[in-house]
């Protein structure tokens, strides 16, 4: 993706409210596409209904690819929901594991419902309960996703491989 196509995707967000899954999936699909160099996204489970969908995949893929130092993270609590309902986005993450790693989150943040987003340490969706369909989105705010992406980098320093994720097809 170029940088005018980026530009493009980020004048097409808003700040404010997210209501609703579709919502929150249009969202979520038009901050990958406007991701530059970076994406954090840290959640007990992933909805396969927006992280499974290929629109997503695809975005996610065009990011990854689109330059040897862009990368994406995901940090999650239930490894084997994410292994079970997001078939696309593991197949993805076991191909191409340089730019988007998958790993399991630390003990001292599991039991955690909420689940947030930062894109290039300014952009943040945070949805309060992964069982609401509600979500705030904050675009081009570094003081507001600060504190996502430092709690999201601490979290990645201490957690580990997720389990079954390369696993060896005999």
């Amino acid at each position: 993706m170029t940088k005018k196509n980026n530009s493009a995707a980020k004048n097409d967000l808003k700040n404010g409210p997210c209501n609703g899954r579709d919502a929150i999936q249009q969202t979520v699909l038009k901050i990958t596409r406007a991701t530059e160099r970076e994406l954090v996204i840290m959640g007990p489970v992933l909805d396969p209904r927006i992280f499974n969908h290929s629109d997503f995949i695809e975005a996610l893929t065009t990011f990854v690819t689109a330059h040897p130092r862009n990368i994406a993270k995901l940090l999650i609590e239930n490894s084997s929901q994410v292994i079970n309902e997001n078939g696309r986005l593991i197949t993805l993450c076991r191909r191409l594991s340089d730019n988007l790693r998958i790993r399991a989150m630390p003990e001292e943040y599991q039991g955690q419902s909420d689940l947030f987003l930062v894109a290039d340490n300014e952009a943040l969706l945070f949805q309060t309960s992964i069982s609401s369909p509600d979500a705030v989105v904050t675009i081009s705010d570094k003081t507001v996703a600060a504190p996502y992406k430092r709690r999201f980098d601490y979290a990645w320093q201490h957690s580990i491989p997720m389990p079954g994720l390369h696993t060896m097809g005999l």
